[in-house]
């Protein structure tokens, strides 16, 4: 499995986890989550 595999299908579950919380974001502030979050398991995957 290559890299752009794996972050779709992260992306893929972490937009299905927050889109099925009770509390309701935008849709801009879910796409920022997202990437915030991926931007930081790149991060500490590559220390």
């Amino acid at each position: 499995m290559n890299v752009l595999a794996i972050l779709k299908d992260f992306t893929f579950r972490c937009k299905s986890v927050f889109e099925n919380t009770t509390t309701k974001m935008s849709k801009r502030f879910l796409n920022w989550l997202i990437l915030t979050i991926r931007t930081v398991a790149l991060i500490v995957s590559n220390i």
